[in-house]
This record gives C-alpha cells, structure tokens and sequence, in this order.
C-alpha cells in the first residue's frame, strides 16, 4: 500500500532535504514500524528527533497522522492504511 511521509524543518536536515515522499509499505504497518524502517533508511538523526535518551517522545517532536497528532507511546500501534499521510515536524508557531 502507498502512503505520503512528510518532513518538515529540521527533519528534512536528517532526510536529505526531502519534504515530502510516496512510500510503499505492507499492510497492517504501524506508526512504529514505519520510523523503524525510516530510522533504517534515514540513519539514527532520524530517530533522535523523535525521542528522548529516556525512549519517550521528544516534546518538540510532532508526529501527525491525516491531520490528527499522536501524543502517547501507545498511539504509535496505530495501523497505516493506503493514502495516508504523515508528517514529521517541531511543533509549529504562528506569528502575525
């Protein structure tokens, strides 16, 4: 199946500046599988965006999946499916 990963400021830094990719993935993949693999591809700066040296979700890491941010560990047994998007970002601020 073919979900969209998108990277957002510094995480483009441990992707070779890419924002935004199509990637095939198996059926019934899960939030955790899916940074498993990118952690693979992308080396351990990927993975250390994410978490802290305690294994727990970096604050200033946003993991969001179609519009909805995943704030707890167990959020990350959420299941993937086909045409889902996922963004990697800090937390956004707004300004005027």
């Amino acid at each position: 199946m073919t979900i969209t990963v998108k990277y957002f400021a510094t995480f483009c830094l441990e992707t070779n500046f890419t924002q935004q990719e199509e990637l095939t993935i198996e059926e019934d993949t899960t939030v955790i599988e899916l940074i498993e693999l990118l952690t693979a591809r992308y080396g351990t700066g990927f993975e250390k965006r994410l978490f802290t040296a305690e294994k727990e979700l970096d604050p200033l890491c946003w993991i969001i999946v179609n519009q909805q941010r995943l704030k707890e560990k167990n959020d990350f047994q959420l299941k993937l499916n086909p045409g889902d998007t996922i963004s990697f970002s800090p937390p956004m601020l707004m300004g005027g």
